[in-house]
């Protein structure tokens, strides 16, 4: 199957979506504040509403995050071996992001950690897949290049 050519225009949409994230979380973040320093709200209605929105924020800085690698790695050969080293390696840190440390600062329950655990192992499938790539294809190399180095050596 021949893969074909992305559009120039749609790595640019890439970074424009990044940097809208980037700013509705920094938009979001000072109307929290704003909010949190009026006392508009009871202790009792205000730890809810900042548990969904911390979690919010950190959905919004994941796709962030995302957006901004695929804007790093766009004219990269998608089926070469550093891609598939790249997206192993920034995968399996969102994972450990997400699940180690993102945990510890999220207060989550219900759905929202029903919604935090779903893409915590969509992004562990993701990078399992990608070193699986990485593999696959480096073991491909090795022994294509062990073959050209016997034909030479006849």
């Amino acid at each position: 199957m021949r893969a074909e050519k992305k559009p120039a225009w749609l790595r640019w949409l890439m970074l424009a979506a990044a940097l809208g994230l980037c700013w509705t979380i920094w938009d979001e973040v000072a109307e929290f504040f704003r909010l949190e320093q009026a006392g508009m709200f009871s202790p009792e209605l205000w730890e809810p509403i900042r548990a969904e929105t911390r979690l919010g924020w950190a959905v919004r800085g994941l796709a962030a995050a995302v957006f901004l690698y695929q804007f790093a790695v766009w004219s990269r050969a998608r089926d070469s071996v550093r891609a598939a080293l790249g997206d192993g390696i920034f995968l399996s840190l969102l994972t450990i992001l997400w699940g180690g440390l993102l945990y510890w600062f999220l207060p989550l329950d219900g759905l929202g950690m029903a919604f935090w655990v779903l893409l915590l192992f969509l992004q562990a499938g993701g990078a399992v897949l990608s070193w699986r790539r990485f593999y696959k294809r480096n073991t491909q190399n090795v022994t294509i290049n062990h073959e050209e180095e016997v034909r030479d050596e006849r």
